[in-house]
């Protein structure tokens, strides 16, 4: 008997991230919304912000308004650590973690992602397992979220 996968939309936001790191770790692939470059939205602080989801279908929730005319695509893990996350390191833009259709998501600084999706690989190669390692590190601090009833990471 399979057990029902709780909708990860209703997650609080520390959930949220850790789903996504596990995903796109396991998937080898990140998700995002492409019309001639890549969406971005702005935060509450000011800055650009990219938004990654972790499955095309978390993506198609957000595929409207100002991003009707962008399309759902994948990039794989590897391009998005060894290009893109460095070019928003450049840029100093945030990652915009799951992104929510109420426009609830966990802002990241980039380096902040890449050393956490490195934890996390290496943290599964040290147990062998296909599971949230408790040893692995994530982002802890408050997230810097586009709305005030957003969920906050304790």
């Amino acid at each position: 008997m399979q057990v029902p996968q709780p909708n990860m939309l209703e997650l609080d936001a520390k959930a949220r991230y850790k789903y996504f790191i596990q995903k796109i770790v396991a998937k080898r692939e990140v998700w995002g919304l492409y019309h001639e470059g890549w969406a971005m939205s702005g935060t509450v602080g000011g800055n650009m912000a990219l938004p990654l989801w972790p499955d095309a279908k978390y993506a198609r929730l957000c595929n409207n308004r100002n991003w009707a005319k962008h399309q759902v695509q994948a990039m794989s893990l590897k391009t998005f650590v060894e290009q893109l996350i460095p070019l928003l390191i450049e840029k100093q833009c945030m990652a915009s973690v799951f992104l929510t259709p109420d426009w609830n998501s966990v802002l990241v600084e980039p380096e902040r992602l890449l050393a956490d999706i490195k934890s996390y690989v290496y943290a599964c190669f040290q147990a062998e397992k296909d599971q949230w390692p408790e040893q692995a590190h994530i982002h802890q601090a408050e997230p810097d979220l586009p709305t005030l009833s957003s969920p906050s990471i304790q």
